[in-house]
């Protein structure tokens, strides 16, 4: 595929250094307030070709697990946007390597080009650059698209100037991400119009205490959504600032001000991560969740969490152990879910556990797979295990000490577990631990 028609956009120079801050910030300001897909195309499309003295940009974004979407590019020709409006993700080419791989590619002249992408040369020949620079889009971990940078003459990147792009396709992904966001809460409202209007038609007077109650959630629903989508916005552009001081783009940076800094980023990384838990919460309620349920071999699924909670297990200087299951049996589950299941016990597991160690058991039955994360912390008094189950609702395990959070992890775990078929429940004594048992179907039931 000559997706490299792509490369027709604008015409290049080389990367000067003048009057670089104040285009970083005006694209930075211009991201932070973009509120659609369009608006973030746009912002970028329209900045960062003169902030980085490209000779064009173009900005992807993954619409399905293979499939990629142009929603921004600069002087490209109606035909070949037309023609490639949507491309597989698994065509050999700069942006698709990119989002497949999260990795940057670079390109510094034709002879790069020749060398990992000879069958692009004539295309890239005809486009009349030489220089390519890809960066993936990247929200919590996973690849949501790529931006490219297209160059006339040979271009050799400092470290300075990837960093630079690199910033700006992190704040690229937060505002697409944010979009996003902001569509699917547009689409539940008027999916909830949709259905109210026709529930309406045909609801008997009977009903409508049940109405009334399905209102009150779906108020509070919309709430939460609009609450976190309003609370991410400045957030995010938070974030966009600190990158862009850190940098130096407002003149050296002290040691302590780097300190300062760091402890901002991660105190707006803990208020994003607890407004994605409202926003997890939202759409399982609402059921928006999909799930692609197959067989997942669960000693490797649960082999490669142990990486993920690692540092914080070190960090409180907890031992963990986790005992195979004795079979190689897999489990029916969405994989992504069933991780999100996974981390939340292991996390809540080493949130109240203060010293002595995690256990997680795997016992593969007939029908069934029971997988127990064990603990050694304070406990939960037997009449509240209910209650941890609910929403918003946390209890004091640590007996008197407050702990992160806001109460939706095990809530969420629940549901998710419900929805593949499955099964979630507390067992605990006040001083002796606690053992959370998530119960699945077997995916090579016998």
């Amino acid at each position: 595929m000559t997706e490299t028609e792509l490369a027709g956009y604008a015409a290049p120079t080389s990367l000067p250094d003048r009057g670089r801050a104040e285009r970083l910030l005006e694209l930075t300001a211009a991201l932070s307030i973009a509120g659609t897909v369009l608006e973030v195309a746009n912002a970028v499309v329209g900045n960062a070709t003169t902030t980085f003295n490209a000779s064009g940009v173009v900005l992807v974004r993954l619409v399905t697990d293979d499939t990629l979407e142009i929603i921004g590019a600069g002087d490209m020709k109606a035909n070949a946007l037309e023609e490639w409006r949507r491309f597989p993700l698994s065509v050999h080419a700069p942006l698709a390597d990119t989002v497949r791989t999260g990795e940057p590619v670079m390109l510094e002249s034709r002879d790069d080009w020749g060398a990992r992408y000879p069958n692009l040369l004539p295309a890239v020949d005809a486009a009349g650059h030489q220089a390519n620079a890809v960066v993936p889009l990247i929200v919590e971990g996973r690849p949501i698209g790529a931006m490219g940078l297209a160059f006339r003459q040979p271009t050799s990147l400092g470290d300075s100037e990837r960093e630079m792009i690199a910033a700006v396709a992190r704040q690229c992904a937060l505002a697409l991400d944010r979009a996003r966001l902001h569509e699917e809460r547009g689409l539940l409202l008027e999916s909830e119009r949709v259905a109210r209007a026709d529930a309406e038609a045909a609801r008997a007077i009977a009903e409508e205490a049940r109405a009334s109650a399905e209102e009150a959630n779906r108020a509070k629903s919309e709430f939460l959504a609009i609450m976190s989508h309003e609370l991410r916005t400045p957030l995010n552009a938070i974030a966009g600032y600190v990158e862009l001081l850190e940098l130096g783009i407002r003149g050296p940076v002290t040691p302590e001000q780097i300190d300062d800094l760091h402890r901002i980023r991660q105190a707006q990384r803990h208020l994003t991560g607890l407004i994605g838990h409202v926003l997890d919460y939202v759409r399982v309620e609402t059921g928006r969740v999909q799930y692609d349920l197959r067989p997942i071999s669960v000693n490797n699924h649960l082999l490669a969490i142990d990486g993920l909670i690692a540092p914080q297990i070190a960090a409180k200087r907890l031992s963990y152990a986790y005992e195979p299951c004795e079979t190689n049996a897999s489990v029916l589950a969405d994989a992504e879910k069933l991780d999100q299941i996974l981390l939340n016990l292991l996390t809540n597991a080493i949130k109240f556990t203060d010293a002595g160690h995690i256990r997680v058991t795997c016992e593969a039955r007939a029908h069934e797979v029971v997988i127990c994360v064990h603990d050694t912390g304070a406990g939960i008094p037997a009449g509240r295990l209910d209650d941890i189950f609910e929403p918003f609702i946390q209890i004091d395990r640590g007996l008197g000490r407050a702990k992160e959070g806001v109460g939706l992890g095990l809530a969420i775990s629940r549901d998710l577990a419900h929805a593949m078929s499955g099964t979630l429940i507390a067992e605990s004594e006040l001083g002796s631990g606690s053992i959370f048992t998530l119960t699945l179907r077997r995916g090579d039931e016998r």
